[in-house]
This record gives structure tokens, C-alpha cells and sequence, in this order.
């Protein structure tokens, strides 16, 4: 079963978001959200997880058959999504062991999916950010994001253990192919505290 603690945030799922600026200069009007698909619901009611057992996950290579979008959604794993929800699944509020340990499997996993790791430090927390430069508009960016923070006490499965579990899938499988525009993935953090790391990285 998939609870929240406490209340929920806007930030539940993991976004897709079209940052970049059209070629007048302007910014793009709107933002697509992106659905992560049906990747069914982890039991996290007997997890044998502990607070450093990161998974250990081969990113690849793979072969999707294809660069369409019906080709690579074939290649999402729902075993490694589960695998990594039940993982994240565990109270991480800032500064405790388990947060540590979420904060590095995001930058173990994107780097071994080809992302540029980054570990982007604010006055309240640290977001970590995986870059793939596009290749022929690299100042447009598309990211995908959640928040990797919780709530003292709290799993926090759906707040937002599912979010980061599907961007790190996502980036295992887009990290495989090159794309036109700059592709942006993140672990948020402090979020709970007030949309502090997506501020950060959005002013900086």
C-alpha cells in the first residue's frame, strides 16, 4: 500500500517539463507534464532493504529496437522500478542516513546512464542533477524531476518515492540515445520544506 504522511505536495509524480526557449528569445508557453505510465505498486510492507543498501543495477547497454517513443517505453523494467521504490521507501529526512544514501544512488544512477552528475548545493539542501547535452538545440531543456526529501518519520512511498524511482528509470533508458535538445534529470530536495530545491536550481 502506497501512503503519504503527511500533506501531500504538487509534486507528486515525476514531471516532464519543456524549460527551453524558443528561437525568438521568448519562453515556451506552458509546461507538459508527462506521465510516467502504469509501473504497478510496489509492496513495501516487508522491505529487507537497509539504510545503505543501495541497489545495484546495471544501466545498460540496452536496445529498445527503436528511438520512437512506443520502442523505448518497451524497455522500462518494471522489476527495476520496484526494486528502487522499495528502496527509497524509508524515512529520509534532510540530513539522516537514509537521505544520504537516496542522494547518492540518484548520482550513482545517472551517472552510469551517461549523465554529467552534478551535486548542486543550496542553504538548505543538495538536489542532484544529471545533464545530457542535446545535440542540436543544447540551450533548449526537457527535465524530468521529483523530490527525494521526506517527511520525519514517514516512507513516504507516494511523497515521492514513485517519482524518483521513475526518473531514475527514465534516465536508465533515454540515457541510451541522443537527443536534440538538452535532457535534465533530477532529485529535488527539500521540497518538503517549500519547493526549496526546484527554487534553487530554477534561480540560479
Amino acid at each position: 500500500l502506497l501512503t503519504a504522511c503527511g500533506p501531500s505536495d504538487e509534486d507528486t509524480d515525476a514531471g516532464l517539463v519543456d524549460t527551453g526557449v524558443a528561437d525568438s528569445g521568448a519562453p515556451d508557453s506552458g509546461a507538459d507534464v508527462g506521465d510516467v505510465g502504469d509501473v504497478g505498486v510496489a509492496d513495501i510492507s516487508d522491505m529487507d532493504a537497509t539504510e545503505t543498501d543501495v541497489p545495484e543495477v546495471d544501466a545498460g547497454p540496452i536496445d529498445c529496437g527503436g528511438e520512437s517513443g512506443a520502442t523505448m517505453a518497451r524497455c522500462v523494467d518494471q522489476t527495476r522500478y520496484n526494486d528502487d521504490l522499495v528502496f527509497i521507501a524509508q524515512p529520509r529526512s534532510l540530513g539522516t542516513p537514509h537521505w544520504m544514501a537516496v542522494q547518492d544512488l540518484c548520482a550513482e544512477r545517472f551517472a552510469a546512464s551517461g549523465f554529467e552528475v552534478e551535486r548542486h548545493e543550496f542553504s538548505t539542501g543538495v538536489n542532484v542533477i544529471g545533464t545530457k547535452l542535446g545535440t542540436t538545440m543544447p540551450d533548449r531543456r526537457v527535465i524530468i524531476a521529483a523530490h527525494y526529501d521526506g517527511t520525519p518519520g514517514c516512507a513516504g512511498a507516494d511523497d515521492n518515492a514513485t517519482g524518483v524511482a521513475g526518473v531514475l528509470e527514465a534516465a536508465r533508458v533515454l540515457g541510451e540515445y541522443e537527443h536534440d535538445r538538452t535532457l535534465i534529470v533530477a532529485c529535488w530536495d527539500d521540497e518538503e520544506g517549500g519547493l526549496r530545491g526546484s527554487n534553487a536550481y530554477a534561480l540560479r
